[in-house]
């Protein structure tokens, strides 16, 4: 009841990770544990509001893609243990990125673009490299506007396509 959160993300061990604002700890990222212990992982207001959450694919660092306020729109690490963050991406001219996902080094993200009216145009998913940063777009048009979110699925083997042909 004191907490209000927009993203979600599981970590190895079992928790949840949630961005949001608390009216305890302030605003950032929470850890939700099994056993439903919620703590902030840096207290404070930090003028964040990240709109998605997603875990590396070393498990080690949160990838997160919202707003920092005092810096920038666009994609952020953050420090698991600390809640410390630091920009992957926040130069590509992000107008409100929503979704991200992670295969390996690659790091999706979906930005919804421009909002107003309840009318959202501009909107694409954009790829951004793990280690550099670097943002190159993929897809915009059509029915990429609003906001979204991602997941990343592997490409369907042999062995998945047999089971589906034996499921239908």
């Amino acid at each position: 009841s004191q907490w209000h959160g927009d993203s979600l993300t599981l970590e190895q061990g079992g928790s949840f990770l949630a961005g949001g604002l608390g009216f305890v700890y302030g605003d950032g990222v929470y850890r939700i544990t099994p056993s439903k212990v919620v703590t902030g992982l840096k207290t404070g207001i930090e003028n964040v509001r990240w709109l998605d959450l997603a875990i590396d694919s070393d498990g080690t660092t949160i990838l997160a893609a919202g707003n920092k306020y005092d810096v920038a729109t666009g994609v952020y690490r953050i420090d698991p243990a600390t809640g410390d963050s630091t920009p992957l991406n926040n130069t590509y001219g992000w107008q409100m990125p929503t979704g991200i996902a992670v295969d390996g080094n690659d790091v999706y993200v979906a930005d919804a673009g421009v909002c107003a009216d309840g009318q959202c145009t501009g909107g694409q998913i954009v790829h951004v490299d793990g280690q550099t940063g670097v943002a190159t777009p993929l897809s915009s048009g059509g029915f990429i506007a609003g906001e979204l979110d991602l997941v990343v699925l592997p490409e369907p083997g042999v062995l998945s396509m047999w089971t589906a042909g034996v499921v239908a």
